[in-house]
């Protein structure tokens, strides 16, 4: 968008084939394009805020420069949490967050820089989970700079903010990742942590514990037994002998709802032992990881016997619960009894469907060579502006032997 005059920006095709690469051209109406469709017009008012923003941050009076993502990504979540989008418990309403960056979007994606906007809720949601994770070296600056447009109402806010952090900014912790959680949550889960161990400590039970607290019991037996407290449990269906029995059948690996229907007891009081005892659920999941690898192995090992020579997309195909298993946790045996299979492909065939391509680009090529004549009045014309019309031409000289149609427009247009 133009500062000066707040109108769209219209692209030059000069040079855009290299051609007249090393002359000077003052702006040429004939030349000019607009990047989005004739039939439409983009949100002017849209534009103009986030070109004032875009040019609000690159004026900003900072050191190197640089704007930091970590920095940018804690006003954004401090910034969510004030129009809130999140609950007491720390829960982010997702639904909310999307509808409001949909509609945010949808003025913006008209243009091709912006067309990866999002086009519906899904992506939408998706978008908008991908800002609340830490910001990643190779993501593109975009979502950070519409981020901001979309929480900010005004550049000065964010700017306000970036250059004299707020004191909530400042006071808060930061993780691993350099980025400040949203602010209360990780706090009040710290402390209610330390307050559960401190009763159990002096002699509390988790179900008081857990009144007092307002955390759920089985949390707080898992958190006492995580900090090496034994906690008292009152059994009431589950007596001690069904107890052992169904601990012994867990460590084998027995599967939740066959342990459950074989001891007469919830797939809940499952969870519960588990929660109780962490060393079980351990032990668990070590024999269920075991059969699991055992049953893939068999089951991939059948594939390959049995269809050596069709290759691994199509094996995959037929076992794809075996391949997937595999590859995500057996990888070194997977490629070690991949690596021998021997593909018998058929001889290589072009998939190019020419003769469409050669009537789309000839029907292209004719129109800008009638184009062309009106505009210099019949004069002699040149390859070059040729290309200059219709830039998919230059790709396709050194396969014109199959654009039939496309040489005899190009023959008759240079009047060769």
């Amino acid at each position: 968008m133009c500062r000066h005059h707040g109108t769209p920006i219209l692209r030059s095709t000069v040079k855009s084939t290299g051609v007249e690469r090393f002359g000077w051209h003052l702006p040429d109406i004939s030349r000019l394009v607009q990047d989005w469709p004739h039939d439409t017009y983009p949100d002017e008012g849209a534009l103009v805020a986030f070109s004032e923003l875009v040019s609000a941050l690159v004026e900003l009076p900072v050191e190197d420069g640089w704007l930091s993502r970590n920095v940018v990504q804690g006003q954004v979540k401090n910034c969510i949490e004030e129009r809130g989008w999140l609950s007491p418990n720390g829960t982010v309403m997702l639904n909310a967050m999307a509808k409001s960056f949909l509609a945010f979007s949808k003025p913006l994606r008209i243009l091709p820089e912006l067309s990866m906007l999002p086009s519906n809720l899904d992506e939408a949601t998706a978008h908008v989970s991908h800002l609340l994770r830490p910001i990643r070296t190779g993501s593109h600056p975009l979502r950070l700079l519409l981020a901001l447009k979309w929480v900010f109402q005004e550049p000065e806010d964010f700017v306000k903010r970036y250059l004299v952090p707020l004191p909530a900014c400042r006071n808060q912790r930061t993780d691993s990742t350099g980025t400040a959680p949203f602010a209360g949550t990780k706090r009040a889960e710290h402390e209610k942590h330390s307050q559960v161990l401190a009763m159990i400590k002096k002699g509390t039970s988790a179900r008081s514990a857990a009144k007092v607290s307002g955390v759920d019991v089985g949390t707080v037996m898992a958190w006492a037994v995580k900090a090496g407290f034994c906690v008292s449990r009152r059994p009431k269906r589950l007596k001690s002998e069904v107890l052992v029995l169904l601990i012994n059948d867990l460590q084998r690996g027995t599967g939740r709802k066959e342990a459950a229907l074989q001891h007469g007891v919830s797939l809940a009081t499952i969870s519960r032992v588990f929660q109780s005892y962490p060393s079980v659920h351990a032990e668990w999941k070590a024999a269920r990881d075991t059969a699991a690898r055992h049953q893939a192995r068999q089951d991939w090992a059948l594939v390959v016997a049995a269809y050596p020579h069709i290759g691994t997309t199509l094996l995959r195909a037929m076992s794809p619960c075996a391949y997937s298993w595999l590859y995500r946790n057996d990888r070194d045996w997977l490629k070690l009894h991949s690596g021998s299979i021997k593909v018998s492909r058929p001889p290589r065939t072009s998939r190019v469907r020419w003769d469409e391509r050669d009537t789309a680009l000839s029907a292209a090529v004719q129109q800008a060579v009638l184009r062309l004549h009106e505009q210099d009045n019949g004069k002699q014309l040149r390859l070059w502006q040729i290309f200059q019309a219709v830039p998919e031409l230059k790709r396709r000289l050194s396969a014109l032997h199959r654009l039939v149609l496309t040489k005899r427009v190009l023959e008759q247009a240079l009047r060769r």
